[in-house]
């Protein structure tokens, strides 16, 4: 049999997980949020910041914690961090804004921290759209926008064996991921030699892992 295309949950922007599709037939990619420079921006945080937050006040008050992966959130996730998978966010981000700014005032703005797995293109996405929607909506004194340095893959990467992980790291699935040079990396984004049926089991095992 012929080898699968891959396509790596890392890098495409609409799917999480390696998914195996016939040569010659692509999904749609998505279309990501351009920033140019009149567009409404974002800052970053680092994810040591991000867990002072969540540490410093009851429940994450204050900082809204958005998830914008797809089916790679099995693998684990931020603990109060709200699911919103791109692109379903970009349909969803005026009603999303006006809820999240409601609770902020000028003195204390809400801070809203997108992130996907490495934050290197669904969670810039969302942030520059949520920073344009918070912009037209006039609530720049009430909500500030981050885009968290790193992703998912920092923040497992940065917390995983310190002690803290039930504070800070929620439905974390082993079986998801794997060490590489002393790094957790999401299975599904190793690059894997298909050079065709040898290693086909492992694919369809970790393929079968991210759906189950």
């Amino acid at each position: 049999p012929s080898c699968p295309r891959i396509l790596w949950g890392g890098a495409w922007p609409g799917g999480g997980s390696m998914s195996s599709e016939p040569a010659g037939e692509v999904p749609a990619r998505p279309k990501l949020a351009i920033r140019t420079e009149s567009t409404p921006s974002y800052a970053t945080m680092s994810v040591e910041a991000l867990a002072e937050e969540l540490r410093g006040r009851e429940g994450g008050r204050g900082v809204v914690v958005v998830d914008v992966r797809g089916d790679d959130r099995k693998g684990g996730h931020i603990p109060s961090s709200q699911w919103v998978a791109f692109p379903a966010f970009e349909a969803q981000a005026a009603d999303r804004v006006a809820a999240w700014c409601s609770g902020g005032s000028s003195t204390a703005p809400a801070k809203i921290c997108f992130y996907c797995q490495y934050s290197s293109e669904r969670g810039p996405s969302c942030a520059l759209t949520c920073a344009a929607k918070v912009a037209e909506a006039g609530f720049g004194d009430r909500a500030e926008v981050y885009l968290l340095q790193g992703g998912f893959h920092k923040w497992l990467n940065t917390f995983l064996g310190t002690g803290n992980e039930a504070a800070l790291i929620e439905g974390f699935d082993p079986s998801l991921w794997v060490q590489q040079d002393s790094s957790w990396v999401y299975a599904p984004d190793v690059p894997f030699d298909f050079s065709c049926e040898e290693n086909l089991p492992l694919h369809d095992q970790v393929e079968g892992q991210a759906e189950a």
